[in-house]
């Protein structure tokens, strides 16, 4: 189908501060079909941000071949190489820059017959695959030094009568040192990504960890760089006191997120998760919070951030931001997260396993909006969490007696036998913090304690 760039340009110009549209089906130059949605966030200068659903992508196996060299494609040979992470195993690198050059100036017979038999060379050293045109791997045990791949196919040149090929070997270690599958698949594709692209630092030799270790580093400068631009264009984040209802003391603030725009923050940030950019505001966000613990070492205050469920069930998206916060461990005394919005049922054994990977890590976890009639009791079954917060709301309409009254002291008296602490939010009178702490609720927060703060430091009020 032809290219709907004007089509794009239309909408793009049509599109106000703070508002959304599509999804609508648009044709890429390549000839794809997408669905494209669009949310102009509110800015100085307004900004456009957009999510776009590729078609399907084709399923990762050994059906998936290159015609030229017999070998599997990129996609299959990603899929056979994760099955070998976090072994003793290796993947070897080749790029050979000037490769279709040199064919493209052979006869089409004898430039056949040469990619075949570069094919078969490396096929006889391992699992081997193509990469791109002129780029190869080859996964095999990693004490196997005897053969680099450009050596191999220097030698299949020699014998097809082939000069002036120019190879590059590379190497990469799959032993994942800790690093979990989701983080090691990662870290292999930005290795190879990396390789064929020519910009790998260290292209003779690497591993999952280092690679790894680079890509959260440069994701953290550009989340760090993301949000100080963010926040010249009106996404900022607030700090509300989260105080003891005994003792009224503070030592822990909730984190907002604020967008300056017409819509409500709360508005702002569910057209945000509907058309993708969830991951973009809990990594910013993230970045925000541990710059800020970290920038207060000696301080003993703590901060509890609200992140998307779908951030957390997501494979990609979790293995970065288990990366952020690996990097940054000795903060997670001080650092909460509440799960503000739960994913589908088919990816809560994800949640699962994050939360509990999140808990192994040392960083207190713990559900938002949380009540009879709200979430599900079964959640506290199925999740193991250190908190939960329950909506002030819930607590004003209940009376002394009363079926809201004896399934919310039901609610607590589970948690408080399951070690669960729990919090109530929105708390805005005298009458309300008193009917929390007496029904049992531990720590409390909104307006009655104060407004929300623009640092925890100097206490400047929003």
């Amino acid at each position: 189908m032809p290219s709907d760039g004007s089509k794009f340009a239309t909408y793009a110009m049509a599109i106000r501060p703070g508002r959304r549209f599509g999804p609508v089906r648009l044709g890429l130059a390549n000839g794809d079909a997408v669905q494209v949605s669009m949310c102009c966030l509110p800015a100085k200068v307004p900004r456009i941000s957009c999510a776009v659903r590729l078609p399907p992508a084709r399923t990762a196996t050994a059906s998936g071949t290159d015609a030229r060299t017999g070998l599997p494609d990129l996609n299959a040979f990603l899929a056979a190489a994760e099955k070998s992470l976090g072994t003793q195993y290796g993947m070897k690198l080749v790029d050979i820059p000037n490769l279709s050059q040199i064919c493209a100036g052979l006869p089409p017979a004898r430039a056949r017959k040469f990619l075949l038999q570069i094919g078969a060379a490396l096929k006889a050293l391992g699992s081997a695959g193509q990469l791109t045109e002129n780029a190869f791997g080859v996964v095999c045990d990693a004490q196997d030094t005897d053969c680099t791949l450009a050596s191999a196919i220097e030698g299949v040149a020699k014998t097809c009568d082939v000069d002036g090929l120019s190879a590059s070997d590379g190497f990469l270690s799959l032993d994942d040192n800790g690093l979990t599958l989701e983080q090691a698949s990662l870290a292999m594709r930005q290795a190879i990504g990396r390789f064929t692209r020519g910009d790998m630092p260290g292209r003779h030799q690497g591993s999952l960890a280092t690679v790894f270790g680079r890509f959260v580093g440069e994701a953290i400068a550009r989340a760090s760089s993301e949000a100080s631009t963010a926040e010249n264009d009106g996404f900022e984040l607030r700090y509300e006191a989260v105080a003891d209802l005994k003792t009224g003391k503070t030592g822990r603030y909730d984190v907002l997120t604020r967008l300056d725009a017409a819509e409500s923050t709360a508005e702002s940030l569910r057209i945000a998760r509907e058309i993708g950019l969830a991951d973009t505001f809990d990594v910013v966000s993230l970045a925000q919070v541990l710059g800020v613990l970290e920038s207060q070492s000696t301080a003993h205050f703590k901060l509890a951030l609200g992140i998307c469920g779908h951030t957390l069930a997501d494979p990609a998206c979790f293995a970065l931001f288990s990366g952020l916060l690996k990097a940054r461990q000795h903060l997670a005394p001080r650092l909460l997260l509440e799960v503000a919005t739960l994913p589908s049922a088919c990816d809560f054994d994800k949640l699962q396993m994050a939360v509990g990977l999140l808990r192994q890590m040392g960083i207190r976890v713990g559900l938002n909006h949380f009540a009879p009639g709200v979430l599900p009791i079964a959640y506290l079954q199925d999740l193991e969490v250190d908190f939960v917060k329950i909506d002030g709301t819930i607590v004003r309409s209940s009376k002394s007696g009363d079926r809201h009254d004896i399934l919310l002291r039901g609610l607590l008296g589970i948690c408080t036998k399951l070690g669960i602490e729990t919090v109530a939010d929105n708390i805005s009178t005298r009458e309300e913090m008193v009917r929390a702490r007496d029904i049992g609720i531990k720590l409390g927060q909104g307006s009655y304690f104060g407004t929300a703060v623009k640092s925890v430091v100097t206490g400047l009020a929003a």
